[in-house]
């Protein structure tokens, strides 16, 4: 068996399954013959040969043993956060020495001055690119191709490196991720990072299945990433930290509407159980749906009453998906009304069995699966696919089955993923973090303009279900200049610039704290206190606050408190 190429094969298909009560004893009873990876915390990722699952299909597993697609939080000013200052104070001069920064994006240009020593060696430690077979694979993770630093310096000479090449095909993103947090600085382009110093380490992921993308029908081009890749993405970053006997600050650049938004999620979980340990520290993007009208909040107040939310939906679009929660002990059911009229009548809450559903009139076909305890979360799920939908205004009829609180929220998938042209009507523009973003211990940063000192329009808005303060703070994240491509610079905007400037101040704090025997024992749940005290805060409004967090990133300041 070449479980290698059946990781990235299109005929397998990827499940996530909970190996409990032990998971020495569930991998030998269950998975002896299977290819499979095991990342810790009691989970396994499990490779079928699509094959197993004919007949059955994706809808009769569990939400959450069905991997979750991620896309990138798309689109210096370090100056206002008090990085630069740290840099050139005599006794200080922190810039990220001895410290990892991990991307875990679609790659980098290895390549670009910004990565480079004044020698020409690389600043890159090691990289995985998941998507090339061409070298061998990282130790407990059996596919895609390491590459060491050794590697790349002799790689560095041939301009046509397929290896090279291959890590930086089509990855704008993670090499202006990298070059925010880590870059050189560059006097004659003007740009400067916050850890300058820090060793870089990057993987670069793998695009996620076609049977993925077609199930949640991610549209044509869009750029998808799935859990478990992610997962085992923060897995190798770690045991290259471990190997180096290096502190580490772990930036995940990519987000999801996918989930309860209460942080309880597969990767959340995993990223809380990495984000405590010591010489670990966690960053996430808040994401870019602030603005984007894709989440939509009600109240049923009795038995039976019901509540009607319309979406309008766009021409030419494939599908897409709609996650309804509530909070149990509530039960919610639906009826789906097409822009022309047809109607799926009050679909009864049968748990666990997609019904499917054709319309007369129309080239749609509705599939609406309930949970009525979600295993991870405990609340109500409804989970609704459309495919072909009537260009128009559909609208989905929510009833109270079982009334108590009678809150629920629905959200859509992510801008990247289903365009501008499906949206609610009447949306609430708050609760529009991203996961992992609502993940309870990794620090989450929105955007903000440094210049006019206003929020960045499609910043996402807390706070997670649940009250949980997020974001955490805001960070710039307007108009950027950062490395890209070819060796040069472009002006960036988006979450995952604020949350790219963050991670190289976390390397600062980092580097102070444990390197310089400040605060040896220094973990995520440090740091971020330290930067939430230390953060600006203006008189006019109040703290915590769904947009702002608990204020805008001043590192010096927490520093400064710290010192006096």
């Amino acid at each position: 068996m070449d479980c290698r190429q059946n990781i990235i094969s299109e005929i397998y298909v990827d499940f996530i399954e909970e190996a409990v009560p032990d998971v020495e004893e569930y991998i030998r009873k269950n998975l002896d013959g299977k290819c499979f990876i095991y990342p810790g915390i009691q989970i396994v990722f499990v490779y079928k040969s699509i094959n197993e699952i004919i007949g059955s299909g994706l809808s009769t597993y569990d939400y959450d043993e069905i991997p979750k697609l991620y896309g990138l939080m798309d689109a210096v000013a370090i100056e206002s956060t008090g990085a630069s200052r740290l840099q050139n104070i005599p006794g200080l001069q922190l810039k990220g020495n001895g410290i990892i920064i991990g991307i875990i994006d679609d790659g980098i240009d290895a390549y670009h001055s910004a990565f480079r020593f004044s020698n020409g060696d690389t600043r890159i430690l090691s990289a995985w690119n998941q998507e090339d077979q061409s070298l061998a694979p990282p130790d407990g993770l059996a596919y895609g191709s390491q590459i060491t630093r050794e590697l790349i310096n002799e790689e560095l000479s041939n301009p046509d490196s397929v290896i090279l090449n291959n890590l930086a095909n089509d990855s704008i993103h993670g090499t202006f991720t990298a070059g925010i947090a880590a870059g050189n600085i560059n006097l004659e382009q003007g740009f400067a990072s916050p850890a300058p110093q820090a060793d870089i380490v990057v993987v670069k992921l793998k695009q996620a299945k076609k049977y993925l993308k077609d199930y949640y029908f991610i549209r044509e081009g869009a750029k998808a990433y799935q859990e478990n890749d992610i997962i085992n993405a923060v897995v190798y970053i770690s045991n290259i930290a471990d190997m180096y006997n290096k502190p580490v600050i772990i930036c995940v650049q990519l987000g999801t509407n996918q989930g309860g938004h209460s942080g309880i999620s597969t990767l959340g979980t995993f990223l809380n159980s990495y984000a405590i340990r010591t010489g670990v520290a966690v960053v996430c993007p808040i994401g870019n749906e602030g603005n984007s009208r894709h989440h939509f909040s009600g109240r049923i107040t009795e038995a039976d009453a019901f509540e009607d939310v319309q979406i309008r939906v766009g021409a030419n679009i494939s599908g897409f998906t709609i996650e309804l929660w509530g909070r149990s002990p509530d039960i919610f059911e639906v009826e789906i009304i097409s822009p022309t009229g047809e109607r799926v009548k009050r679909v009864q809450a049968v748990s666990g069995q997609e019904q499917v559903f054709k319309l007369f009139l129309e080239r749609t076909v509705i599939y609406v699966k309930y949970e009525l305890v979600e295993r991870m979360t405990g609340e109500e799920l409804i989970q609704i696919r459309l495919e072909a939908p009537t260009e128009g205004v559909w609208t989905i009829r929510v009833y109270g089955e079982l009334v108590i609180s009678g809150t629920f929220n629905i959200w859509l998938p992510i801008t990247e993923f289903v365009g501008d042209d499906v949206y609610f009507l009447k949306p609430d523009p708050f609760t529009t973090l991203t996961s992992p973003a609502d993940s309870f211990i990794p620090i989450s940063v929105g955007a903000y303009n440094h210049s006019t000192a206003g929020l960045y329009i499609n910043s996402g808005r807390g706070y997670a279900i649940g009250t949980m303060m997020k974001p955490t703070f805001v960070a710039p994240g307007v108009n950027i200049l950062a490395p890209t491509l070819n060796n040069s610079y472009i002006r960036l905007s988006g979450t995952s610039i604020s949350a790219a400037i963050t991670a190289g101040v976390m390397a600062q704090f980092m580097e102070w704290g444990i390197l310089r025997g400040n605060r040896v024992n220094m973990n995520t749940i440090e740091i971020k206190n330290y930067l939430v005290r230390g953060a600006s805060r203006k008189p006019t409004l109040s703290y915590p606050n769904r947009e702002w967090g608990y204020g805008t990133l001043d590192v010096y300041n927490s520093i400064d408190i710290l010192r006096t």
